[in-house]
């Protein structure tokens, strides 16, 4: 009996030396777990913070993507103008050259009739903004 007494007394020794190192460990483990939850509150607050300033941002780039569209449609819209203001001066200036020439050809007293329809071209040129050369004109004055 009494062996099995001593038996006993070392085996609760031993229990309780495993229960301070259970009760240590588990200090430890609530310890880390505090920590862990505080940096991950701080992680969490920074990322709020940060999709707070990330949010002007954000809606800035959209309407500047915005704006950049509208500007490129607006481009496209100047460039295929431009392209007829283009072909049309180039008529006009052609249709300028044809006269020309056939006012050359033309006698003298018809001169008058051909300066009042070129000055009649030059204007409706200059309605429909399109440049026209102004040598063209000058070089029929009198």
């Amino acid at each position: 009996l009494e062996h099995r007494n001593i038996s006993d007394e070392e085996r609760m020794d031993a229990l309780e030396d495993q229960l301070k190192e259970a009760k240590l460990m588990a200090e430890e483990a609530d310890r880390k777990y505090d920590e862990v939850a505080r940096k991950m509150a701080m992680v969490e607050a920074d990322l709020e913070r940060a999709e707070e300033r990330a949010e002007p941002g954000e809606n800035k780039i959209v309407e500047l993507e915005e704006e950049l569209r509208v500007v490129g449609n607006n481009l496209n819209s100047l460039e295929v103008s431009e392209e007829k203001a283009l072909q049309k001066e180039e008529t006009y200036e052609m249709t300028f050259r044809l006269m020309s020439q056939r006012l050359q050809e033309v006698k003298p007293c018809n001169i008058a009739h051909f300066l009042s329809f070129f000055t009649f071209m030059f204007h409706v040129a200059a309605e429909e903004r399109c440049c026209v050369q102004p040598l063209v004109l000058e070089s029929f004055r009198l």
